[in-house]
């Protein structure tokens, strides 16, 4: 989304950024009207910069980020110390307002940390046992990478803190969080995901379809499916179409903020602190 002038303040237009996806990801701003221009200004950078990362390595509907259509709901609160989210909640700016907040918070939005108990179930100590995103961290790491994890935050890739920020960071947390998202049997919408792929081989052929098969009538979510919730002929449908085809990773690529967006993101001083 692109917030334009509200409350008499021209708030900055988000980088141009390839999309290999459809633009899905969306937010908007419920104030409060209190708020001060220059912080909203920054939100508004941060927010419109995360959104093109998720939107270029990423292909999410609505329904599976936010409770409707018009996408994730941003506040700004001054007594939040660094920024707070839930999973398919509203993400609340305080202390800390900048792209890897964003990131962060929108983490927690799709999932991570705050949907409950599979995010615990999955985690033995601080190890995280899904394979998918193992496999996905060996990508990026080598074949002795995992990936870790708490109560509400994962590592490395999770932009807990601001000193692990940088582009690649940025389109790896991205990744990192569909493929969280795929082991707790929620859709993974990352760029390298061949919908109708119910068993995660890379391929949408037969053997997906006697996942299918198998699972209709079931109330959790198939990996790659068109729609969450129970499995049913829709998620046939979206088999039927994306039959043959093979992963391919996304080739996007994200530019620097601009000097402009820079200039506007550093008026909020963010401090180096754990995000919660």
């Amino acid at each position: 989304m692109r917030l334009a002038l509200r409350c008499g303040v021209l708030l900055l237009a988000a980088l141009a950024v390839p999309q290999s996806g459809s633009a899905k990801v969306t937010w908007y701003w419920d104030g409060p009207a209190s708020t001060p221009a220059a912080t909203l200004s920054a939100i508004t950078a941060a927010m419109d910069v995360a959104i093109d990362y998720y939107n270029a390595y990423s292909d999410y509907q609505p329904q599976e980020y936010a409770p409707n259509a018009s996408g994730i709901r941003v506040i700004y609160d001054a007594a939040v110390p660094t920024a707070n989210a839930s999973y398919k909640g509203r993400i609340a700016f305080g202390g800390s307002i900048g792209v890897s907040t964003a990131l962060h918070e929108m983490g927690h939005v799709f999932g991570v940390g705050t949907y409950e108990p599979t995010w615990t179930n999955l985690l033995s100590g601080n190890l995280w046992t899904g394979s998918v995103a193992t496999a996905q961290v060996r990508e990026f790491d080598g074949a002795s990478a995992n990936v870790n994890g708490d109560g509400s935050h994962f590592w490395p890739y999770g932009l807990n803190f601001s000193t692990e920020d940088s582009l690649e960071n940025r389109r790896r947390h991205v990744l990192m969080v569909g493929a969280l998202r795929a082991d707790m049997r929620l859709s993974n919408r990352n760029a390298t995901e061949v919908l109708g792929d119910y068993n995660n081989d890379g391929v949408t052929d037969a053997a997906d379809y006697t996942v299918y098969r198998d699972r209709f009538g079931d109330t959790t979510s198939l990996v790659n499916d068109s729609t969450i919730g129970a499995v049913d002929l829709s998620d046939l449908a979206w088999w039927k179409r994306g039959y043959g085809r093979t992963a391919t990773a996304s080739s996007a690529s994200i530019p620097e903020p601009s000097a402009i967006a820079l200039a506007m993101m550093v008026l909020v001083a963010s401090r180096q602190r754990r995000r919660v």
